[in-house]
């Protein structure tokens, strides 16, 4: 992978996609990977470094957070998760956890997360794909609190 990437840089890339294409790898390799591409390839602080994960697995967000922690500029992903097979990163999810975390992954997002909810019911209208009510982030369910250790930490 490193000769492979760095022949793409050496004829011009400028931009490096690192996919988990069948939503395979555990958040520590997947980042390990952007971390050791980074450090043996050369140029590769001239490139933009993108990862695209799948949620086979139920770690595509968990996958794309561990990226950005390891260099990656930037996740592909889409909105409510809606992808091939399990489906993809849901890019509400890892806004909301780079803006909520910010502490710990040191990395932002343009996305306006006051739209979140919005944009999530447009696309599940459109692709006639429910929000589940227990979706994290924009499920109507995600921020509500009924258990009593949960209602007196709130």
């Amino acid at each position: 992978m490193i000769k492979a990437v760095q022949t793409a840089i050496d004829f011009g890339a400028d931009r490096i996609n690192i996919p988990d294409t069948v939503g395979y790898s555990t958040p520590e390799e997947f980042g390990m990977i952007f971390k050791l591409l980074k450090d043996r390839v050369k140029g590769s602080d001239q490139i933009i470094w993108s990862a695209h994960t799948h949620n086979d697995l139920g770690m595509a967000n968990a996958n794309a957070l561990s990226a950005i922690e390891h260099g990656a500029d930037e996740v592909q992903g889409t909105i409510n998760g809606i992808g091939e097979r399990a489906g993809n990163s849901d890019l509400i999810e890892t806004a909301a956890a780079l803006k909520v975390r910010q502490d710990y992954f040191q990395a932002h997002s343009s996305i306006n997360l006051k739209m979140s909810k919005k944009i999530s019911n447009i696309v599940a209208n459109a692709a006639q794909m429910p929000v589940p009510k227990n979706k994290a982030v924009t499920g109507t369910n995600a921020f509500s609190h009924e258990s009593g250790i949960h209602q007196d930490g709130f």
